[in-house]
């Protein structure tokens, strides 16, 4: 059989689709009343939604649904399922062991040359506590209205421990006679960035270029260098710290000694992991450190805690 045999061209003068018959008039009756019924029952379940026959219908089209696959909500929602890390220090602001602390810290591995501390940064909750002793504050105004119009003598004392003198309880008394206010001061400014900049990698930062220089907090100079430095608002520091006549950043001031006191820390610099003590730096050495006092030990700690609570 030949090509043209086996695939026949067909009569020419026929159409290659066939006319499409002509609607009968009982057909055409028969679906207006069908779109009719159809249009009734969509009305009625529109304006009954409680009816039981509707209740059944949508249960029954849910449970032919296919359920989500549970990897896609753990990709869309990782900040749900991973807990961060608690992370704090535990510090006062003129005390030499705090600067070392923040030094090593500056050192961490970065992705970013802007940002090093960033990769184990967005693993944990990082907190930063003071220490100092605690006494029944004597009544407002605490402060100046604008901060650094006052005379501040910006005194190289240090401190490091609760048991040396001009800690908590004569800070306070010499914040009533808005005289040389500088320990205590230092920690109000560095709480009102924490609390203005709640990201770490911004306040973490500033606390660390006070810290570098720290016998010298809180002169102003020093004050709007690391502000401009780490793109922090000087004039919102200021007001923070002067709200309320000073009571709003002594609040502040008194609650996170009280969290310190709390947890047992009397020593600046304490680090704590994961609620408990992971390191201690006293009189320049490095004590209570039993998983290691370096920089890579800590991040290492942090790692394994983030990966435990996935």
């Amino acid at each position: 059989m030949g090509m043209d045999e086996k695939y026949p061209a067909g009569n020419p003068g026929m159409p290659l689709i066939p006319p499409r018959r002509g609607l009968s008039p009982g057909r055409f009756l028969l679906a207006v009343a069908y779109l009719v019924v159809v249009g009734f029952i969509y009305c009625f379940f529109q304006q009954n939604p409680n009816h039981p026959l509707h209740s059944h219908t949508a249960h029954h089209h849910a449970a032919q649904q296919p359920s989500a696959p549970e990897t896609v909500i753990k990709m869309v929602e990782p900040s749900v399922r991973r807990g961060l890390v608690p992370l704090e220090a535990h510090i006062m602001s003129k005390c030499p062991d705090a600067k070392v602390l923040f030094a090593l810290m500056s050192t961490w591995k970065l992705s970013s040359a802007a940002n090093p501390l960033s990769p184990t940064l967005d693993k944990v909750n990082f907190t930063l506590s003071f220490i100092g002793r605690y006494a029944t504050p004597p009544p407002p105004p605490y402060l100046p209205h604008r901060l650094w119009h006052a005379h501040l003598d910006g005194q190289t004392l240090t401190q490091c421990t609760t048991d040396q003198p001009n800690t908590m309880t004569e800070w306070l008394a010499s914040m009533a006679q808005r005289s040389a206010m500088s320990p205590g001061l230092g920690n109000i400014i560095e709480l009102c960035a924490q609390s203005l900049y709640p990201d770490p990698k911004t306040y973490l930062g500033f606390v660390m270029c006070l810290t570098k220089d720290y016998r010298h907090i809180p002169q102003r100079g020093l004050i709007e260098d690391c502000a401009l430095e780490h793109a922090i608002d000087f004039d919102k520091l200021n007001e923070c710290a002067t709200k309320d006549d000073g009571a709003y950043g002594m609040g502040m001031l008194r609650s996170s000694v009280r969290r310190t006191s709390a947890a047992g820390v009397t020593k600046s610099c304490t680090v704590r992991l994961n609620e408990e003590i992971y390191c201690v730096r006293d009189n320049g050495q490095w004590k209570e450190c039993p998983h290691g006092s370096s920089v890579n030990d800590l991040v290492i700690a942090i790692e394994k805690l983030y990966h435990r609570r996935a």
